[in-house]
């Protein structure tokens, strides 16, 4: 799995929590930004590209997969609007998030 698509998983679940929402275990990011978005509406508007899909199939491969380093920049790209977008809906900072 792509380090970064757990952290992704994990800053939607975190504002999940915040807002006191119950959700199944997963790693789909859609169904996290599907549940967010009912809380905020503007969580419609983010994209998840295949980010779920180095999700589940990095940790749970049928055969050894190693993305190309353009796919793992595209994942890594949108991993990170989606946690700043998240940090600024929770007004936390990257210092804050670690303390």
């Amino acid at each position: 799995m792509l380090p970064f698509t757990a952290s992704c998983g994990e800053i939607l679940k975190a504002f999940l929590v915040s807002k006191n929402i119950e959700f199944e275990r997963s790693h789909s990011i859609e169904y996290l930004i599907e549940l967010c978005s009912r809380v905020d509406t503007e969580f419609s508007e983010i994209e998840a590209g295949n980010l779920s899909d180095y999700a589940v199939e990095m940790r749970y491969p049928d055969d050894f997969f190693i993305p190309s380093l353009d796919e793992a920049q595209n994942a890594l790209e949108l991993a990170a609007k989606i946690k700043n977008f998240v940090m600024r809906k929770l007004n936390l900072t990257t210092e804050e998030l670690f303390q």
